[in-house]
């Protein structure tokens, strides 16, 4: 066990793997060993807000390679100028906005990759 934790410890703070990847190899290996059963391994992933960050990566992740991330941060970015008075409130608003249609969590997906674009 104390092996496990040690590599573990040794590959996130030589960031030689991202820390989501290495808490699921954490996860397998200690399922492996015995140390955990396959439900308690896995129990974590039958909670709504698991599924949703893990939905909320995903969705960041295409929003950024697919550009729409880029084509919506721009908006805001022309509306708002260089301002960051004028951005915060924006973004704020836009985030309350979604949030009434959406889990919190997917709305902070949305709003994010633009408020990244926007502050280049």
């Amino acid at each position: 066990m104390v092996s496990i934790l040690l590599r573990m410890i040794g590959w996130l703070m030589s960031e030689a793997l991202r820390p989501d990847l290495a808490a699921l190899i954490l996860v397998l290996r200690l399922s492996f060993s015995r140390l955990l059963s396959p439900q308690e391994a896995f129990s974590g992933f039958s909670r709504s807000a698991v599924i949703a960050w893990i939905a909320r990566f995903i969705l960041t992740a295409r929003l950024n390679c697919t550009g729409v991330s880029r084509a919506l941060g721009e908006r805001p970015s022309r509306w708002a100028g260089d301002s960051p008075r004028q951005m915060v409130p924006g973004m704020t608003l836009l985030s309350a906005w979604l949030s009434l249609a959406m889990n919190s969590v997917t709305a902070t997906a949305v709003v994010r990759p633009m408020a990244v674009q926007a502050d280049r």
